[in-house]
């Protein structure tokens, strides 16, 4: 339920919400090489690649020359990406509030933690939500 509303919410910026994981990823790190930004979403590199290529596309992402590496380049976010993850964050604050606005938040802290406490049990690590999020 939070999942669909919150894609419904994302694809009207006509981005998925894998797309989405990554751009908030690079909204963090400013500029980071594909490798490193593959492993803090949880991607392989060529899963990662496909994104990026997708996202250049897009005008979300720009390669930059990496300097002491010729063959390596770093990844940032274009400057109209940047706004459009600040304006699908407060999206997602909203569908947040949305969901969760029937417990308090307290609750919604116990609940999460207890949510993730099975997941590690079970044998989840965030690279598994990674791959959910791919498929």
């Amino acid at each position: 339920m939070i999942s669909g509303s919150f894609e419904a919410r994302v694809e009207k910026h006509a981005i998925t919400v894998p797309q989405w994981v990554a751009l908030r990823t690079l909204y963090d790190a400013q500029k980071i090489t594909p490798q490193e930004a593959a492993e803090r979403i949880g991607v392989d590199k060529s899963t990662f690649s496909r994104m990026l290529d997708r996202l250049e596309a897009k005008g979300l992402v720009t390669r930059l020359a990496h300097g002491r590496d010729g063959r390596s380049f770093f990844v940032a976010l274009t400057d109209s990406a940047r706004a459009l993850v600040v304006t699908i964050a407060k999206e997602a604050d909203t569908n947040d509030a949305l969901f969760f606005g029937h417990i308090t938040p307290q609750e919604e802290e116990t609940l999460r933690g207890l949510i993730l406490q099975l997941l590690k049990g079970n044998g989840w690590t965030p690279k598994d939500r990674a791959k959910k999020l791919n498929h």
